[in-house]
């Protein structure tokens, strides 16, 4: 038997097949926010961030970002967490209501 839990592909989705535009954590800028719409792959990663606090509908800001694929500081539900570029790529954000603050 291999192990393919930490292989597959998960996602943890707020509205499957809503046609709102989104984007990843690291097109925010500084202080700009966004609502959570999914988070996307390994199954423990996305276990994680959802035990974070990082659910879909939830408002995440960005409070840095560190050139040259650096980890990502955000803020979310009263917490800052530092997230791994590659796992706050798997983040995708819809605008927050009146567009991106």
């Amino acid at each position: 038997m291999t192990q393919k839990n930490s292989e597959q592909y998960h996602e943890a989705s707020l509205m499957p097949g809503s046609r709102e535009p989104c984007f990843p954590v690291t097109d925010l800028g500084q202080h700009q926010k966004g609502s959570i719409a999914s988070i996307r792959g390994d199954g423990r990663v996305v276990q994680r961030l959802t035990d974070l606090g990082l659910t879909p509908g939830t408002t995440i800001t960005l409070l840095r970002k560190i050139p040259g694929g650096g980890p990502v500081t955000v803020a979310v539900r009263q917490t800052t967490l530092a997230l791994d570029r590659s796992v706050a790529l798997g983040i995708a954000l819809r605008p927050c209501k009146g567009g991106r603050a």
